[in-house]
This record gives C-alpha cells, sequence and structure tokens, in this order.
C-alpha cells in the first residue's frame, strides 16, 4: 500500500490524497489488529515461560538440591524468574524493546501520516498539518504504550507465583 501510494503520488496531488485518506485507515485497522495480536503472543509467552518454570521447580525438587546444577536455567514460575530466563532485563524501557511497541510506532505513523494528509486535504497550511501529525503520532505511540503496559500487567498476573 506505502508502495502504491509512493505511485500516486507521482500523478497528481488530488489523486494522491483521495488514495491514501482511503488506504490508510485501513493500513492503520491492520495495525491495530497487529497490536492486539503481538502483545497477546507477548502475554503468553509470558505466562508459559512461567508455567514452564513451574515443571522446572517440581523436577529440581524430584532431583534435589544436590543436582539443580544440571537445570541450566533457573526453576520457579514467578514473573521475574521467567524474565531471567528469558535473558529480559526487566525495566521501565523494556516495554520500548518489544514487538508491539515496533507495531505501536509503525502504526503511529501511519496514523499522523494521514491525520496531516487530511488536514491538508481541509486547506490547513503545511506546516500546520505536519504539526498536527506529528502531535497524533505522539499522542498514539503514548496511547499505544499505555494500553500495552495496562493490559501486559493485567494478563500476566492472572496466576499466582506458587514457587516464587
Amino acid at each position: 500500500t506505502l508502495i502504491a501510494l509512493g505511485f500516486v503520488a507521482q500523478v497528481a496531488d488530488e489523486t494522491f490524497r483521495l488514495f491514501a485518506l482511503a488506504a490508510l485507515p485501513v493500513l492503520a485497522f491492520l495495525g491495530f489488529a497487529t497490536f492486539m495480536r503481538v502483545l497477546e503472543c507477548s502475554i503468553e509467552d509470558l505466562f508459559y515461560a512461567r508455567a514452564i518454570g513451574r515443571i522446572r521447580q517440581y523436577y529440581v525438587d524430584l532431583a534435589g538440591p544436590e543436582r539443580r546444577h544440571f537445570f541450566m536455567l533457573e526453576p520457579g514460575d514467578s514473573i521475574q524468574t521467567a524474565l531471567r530466563n528469558m535473558a529480559v532485563q526487566p525495566g521501565r524501557l523494556q516495554v520500548y524493546l518489544t514487538s508491539q511497541a515496533m507495531v505501536s510506532v509503525v502504526n503511529s505513523a501511519v496514523i499522523g501520516a494521514g491525520t496531516a494528509i487530511a488536514c491538508a486535504a481541509l486547506s490547513a497550511s503545511e506546516e500546520l498539518s505536519v504539526a498536527i501529525g506529528v502531535v497524533i503520532l505522539l499522542v498514539s505511540v503514548a496511547a499505544h504504550q499505555v494500553y500495552a503496559r495496562r493490559r501486559f500487567e493485567r494478563g500476566v498476573t492472572t496466576a499466582e507465583a506458587r514457587f516464587p
């Protein structure tokens, strides 16, 4: 779609605007759907990592402490243990290093560009259109990340840790 926009932009300004205003909302929808599914997959990954940690704890208990060195990953089912076993460094910036963060930035750029094109189509100046598009892009990234953080926190706390 973006390549098609590039070709259409060479034809005529009005044709480009009409095509962009028709195509960008579809891309934004695909971006939202992708963002939601990737977020769900991340939550599932952490849930399964915790479940595997619980099973690993069972086997460590069976084997006894003198054989614990045979297990490469840490036993236990806490969120922190699962993240360490996944080689993820928990922290405030980690949410920006995820697949859903990448999708949210691309999706927000599509939304911001669509907004800027819509503003220009409504006879706003180029500077104002770009400024509004950038503001919408930043607000959209922030909204995606706030939603992702809240959804992630709700999703990963559904099972209580039995072996922290």
